[in-house]
């Protein structure tokens, strides 16, 4: 049997980084931008690739102020992920961190794949189209210090019980 044919694309010699930032207010809110790529629109955390030479901090802040236009505080890194598409053209990693907005004007950023920036209910994420249904379980394992989570948690068939202040179980 012949094997199949890939597209031939340069191979990178690295993964791509990408930092997300994690924004949730006093009351259950959580900041997303709205991206659009053809005829499809879909939430993200505000974020973006890394550039060489800059930090996770640096980058998180820049990201954040390009596609919102708000200034933040980086607090810390709470979940790391990588994706490595099938055929191995693409390989990511994935760095999630918390902020907290410092100043700043909420508004659309510049580039021509930002659709919207809001902040979003925590309760309403299941009622939303994000890139993929991954991408909701992964936004609440970054939220897990929100109380709302045990109730999203419980409506997909999982216990979800908290341990103490900071952590959960299930």
């Amino acid at each position: 049997m012949p094997r199949p044919k890939f597209k031939k694309r340069p191979v990178p010699t690295i993964p791509t980084t990408r930092i997300s930032v994690i924004v949730v207010t006093e009351d259950a809110r959580i900041l997303l931008v709205k991206h659009r790529k053809g005829s499809r629109q879909y939430w993200v955390l505000p974020g973006g690739r890394l550039e060489y030479g800059e930090t996770f901090e640096e980058c998180a802040v820049r990201e954040l102020k390009e596609e919102t236009g708000l200034d933040v505080a980086v607090k810390e890194i709470v979940f790391l992920s990588e994706a490595i598409a099938p055929d191995r053209s693409r390989h990511i990693v994935n760095v999630y961190m918390t902020a907290d907005v410092v100043g700043g004007v909420l508004k659309v950023g510049d580039e021509p794949v930002l659709a919207a920036v809001d902040y979003i209910p925590l309760a309403e994420l299941d009622k939303l189209t994000l890139s993929r249904l991954w991408a909701k379980l992964l936004l609440i394992l970054c939220l897990k210090w929100a109380r709302v989570v045990s109730s999203f948690w419980a409506i997909c068939g999982f216990k979800f019980t908290q341990r103490d202040s900071n952590s959960f179980s299930c």
